[in-house]
């Protein structure tokens, strides 16, 4: 199972926790990360980019990560992001 913990940029950190017991979950205030399926590798991206979606399920303390496919010059707001602290940023 995989962890997040909501950043003051309103993004998510993957994380893991000491314990995965609720109660420390709940007081951490870490969620599950539910992962749904990426979009298959046949979309030709040079039309079409990947765009991530992130929902807050608050009642059962999970963050669902959605992906879609949206035109490539299609204008999209900014939206919250998983981010993997052990991926190095720096390369871009």
């Amino acid at each position: 199972m995989k962890y997040v913990k909501h950043l003051p940029d309103l993004n998510w950190q993957l994380v893991t926790p000491d314990s995965e017991d609720d109660n420390y979950l709940r007081e951490h205030g870490i969620f599950k990360l539910i992962e749904h399926e990426e979009p298959h590798d046949s979309w030709d991206l040079t039309k079409w980019k990947i765009i991530e979606h992130c929902e807050l399920q608050t009642s059962l303390r999970m963050v669902h990560r959605f992906y879609r496919m949206v035109p490539i010059d299609a204008y999209e707001t900014d939206r919250s992001v998983v981010i993997d602290s052990t991926m190095d940023s720096t390369n871009t």
